[in-house]
């Protein structure tokens, strides 16, 4: 990796300003169609690989969605949501959504979620930001209170990422 790649890497980390760059069509920040991000280098595109988004809920979103018919139309507008939230492209973003009727939360099983966002630009400052909208967003679209819920926040390393049947550790020494 050069130093400018690397110079590329600190912004998008920094400041996540991907405006500049064309992303895939269909997305609310792309520029113009294209299928991947042709003109950074193979080792920048790894290092956008990420957020993972894992949510669980007591819940049948069917009966307790306040905005999305069913699951999968709920789940495609969390990623949408994250995506915004987390400020990267909605391309590198997965997400899933598991109804586990056995979560419990303060003893009950009242409405509750556990949530979990591994993310390269988790720090103390984004997670408090992130920790307001995620909570609001539940309540908003499930109707779950912020003290129904928990939030866990990572930010794992490239030797913990698996990616192209290794991990990003191996695929950046590769580069």
């Amino acid at each position: 990796m050069n130093r400018q790649e690397i110079v590329k890497i600190r912004r998008i980390h920094s400041k996540m300003d991907l405006t500049q760059y064309t992303i895939k069509a269909g997305h609310s920040r792309a520029k113009k169609p294209t299928n991947s991000l042709p003109h950074l280098s193979s080792s920048i595109q790894l290092s956008l690989i990420m957020p993972m988004i894992r949510l669980s809920t007591n819940i049948k979103l069917i009966d307790y969605s306040l905005t999305d018919p069913n699951l999968q139309e709920w789940a495609k507008n969390f990623s949408k949501f994250s995506a915004t939230t987390l400020e990267y492209p909605e391309e590198v973003i997965s997400v899933l959504v598991t109804q586990n009727e056995t979560l419990t939360f303060k003893g009950t099983f009242d409405p509750a979620f556990l949530l979990t966002v591994s993310s390269p630009t988790s720090n103390p400052e984004n997670n408090l930001k992130w920790s307001a909208a995620y909570f609001d967003h539940m309540k908003q679209t499930l109707g779950i209170a912020d003290d129904r819920g928990f939030i866990s926040f990572e930010s794992p390393g490239k030797p913990y990422i698996g990616y192209k049947s290794t991990t990003l550790e191996e695929l950046f020494k590769q580069k």
